[in-house]
């Protein structure tokens, strides 16, 4: 996947930015859709300030040279215990845990004071 060298955003999904970029309740619905594929293994998930990537929406950035890089473009489900948020991957970034997402996003699925967690990640179709 083409990343835009002025955004540091994936070329080709305007709409998912758009959609991603909603208000949380909105986001939530207008991503949620069926899972096309499930990671088998859970995976390392942080939450990042405006400072590590500037969207506040509910967006993953992926650590740059990691093993879900290939997740780019995509919108995941990722789950916790009995919580559930939908996150667009819109960057490649230089990120400590697998998987870094908003800040809102991450309240979604447990408190700040944690700095990661392992989550089910599944792949919208």
């Amino acid at each position: 996947m083409a990343i835009e060298p002025e955004t540091g955003i994936a070329a080709d999904v305007e709409l998912e930015v758009r959609l991603a970029r909603l208000p949380f309740p909105g986001a939530q619905a207008a991503l949620a859709g069926p899972s096309e594929r499930r990671v088998a293994v859970p995976v390392p998930v942080a939450w990042h300030s405006t400072e590590a990537h500037p969207e506040r929406g509910c967006f993953a950035v992926l650590r740059r040279g990691g093993p879900y890089e290939d997740l780019l473009g995509q919108t995941l489900l990722l789950a916790h215990r009995q919580r559930a948020v939908y996150v667009y991957a819109v960057n490649l970034g230089d990120v400590t845990a697998d998987i870094s997402i908003s800040r809102r996003s991450f309240l979604a699925l447990a408190r700040l004071s944690h700095s990661s967690i392992n989550c089910r990640v599944e792949v919208r179709g």
